[in-house]
């Protein structure tokens, strides 16, 4: 395993015969830095892991990557450091090289600045055309293959549109472009099933670890009984939805019900 910083004095180069130029062959986190801190470490790390493992990777050194992001991430007050893991050159074909030499690509990104605010503000959707396809081998993974969200934000540009919402094939509903998805409804919480599409975020991860969270196949008519809707993801946090299509939600109450659970 190779491990590459990438910032003004280390260029990025990717030799073109590498798979993730190639075939998109590999994943990606990425890590919200506060004071010089990595923020969920443990849980982008299992991330990497898990990719690696269901996408027959050669074991990656995720000691090694754990300093190497500490490294970078210490100098900064507030950051995006952007791992990105490619199974590295060879092959000519999509078959899987016997030797693998894993790249990984370590970058630090400035923080979106409209995410220190939509906390109070929250977010609207609008469902968008873009179907997610079903796939449960890479369900849940966040991998290189990120073309269906380039389409949707291609839709969110044509239709100008602040942020959407994501259903797949079967009309379930799975995520917004950018986040995961969570319901509430009569005090429980709700998240669509992943198993078949979609990201399962670090930050969802995190939350379930914190609060009951049923996961189950849920369809619009469902976001559009609920008492209120949240988004969330790694950097973000969770964030308000306010409004999705035509239904809007209380959002006085969205802010009530997440100081109350203390996030």
């Amino acid at each position: 395993m190779d491990i590459t910083i990438i910032n003004k004095n280390n260029p990025n180069t990717v030799p073109t015969n590498d798979r993730a130029f190639q075939y998109g062959d590999g994943f990606f986190t990425t890590i919200k830095v506060v004071d010089g801190e990595a923020q969920l470490l443990a849980e982008h790390l299992a991330r990497l892991e898990q990719c690696s493992s269901r996408l027959f990777f050669d074991s990656i050194n995720l000691t090694e990557i754990e300093s190497k992001i500490k490294q970078v991430a210490h100098t900064q007050a507030l950051a995006v450091v952007k791992v990105v893991v490619s199974r590295g050159q060879g092959g000519r074909g999509y078959q899987i090289p016997e030797s693998q030499l894993p790249q990984v690509y370590i970058s630090c990104l400035p923080f979106p600045e409209n995410y220190l605010t939509i906390k109070n503000t929250g977010i609207e959707l609008d469902t968008l055309e873009t179907p997610l396809a079903i796939n449960p081998l890479t369900a849940g993974l966040k991998t290189l293959n990120r073309l269906e969200q380039v389409l949707a934000k291609q839709e969110l540009k044509q239709k100008g549109f602040n942020e959407g919402l994501l259903l797949n094939c079967n009309a379930e509903v799975i995520e917004t472009t950018v986040a995961n998805l969570l319901l509430l409804k009569n005090g429980e919480l709700f998240s669509p099933c992943l198993k078949n599409s979609g990201i399962y975020g670090v930050y969802l991860a995190h939350l379930a670890k914190q609060l009951t969270i049923t996961f189950k196949t849920l369809t619009l008519e469902d976001c559009y009984a609920a008492d209120n809707v949240f988004c969330c993801n790694s950097l973000m946090g969770i964030v308000p939805i306010t409004r999705i299509d035509n239904t809007y939600y209380d959002n006085d109450a969205a802010l009530t019900y997440l100081s109350e659970i203390a996030l």
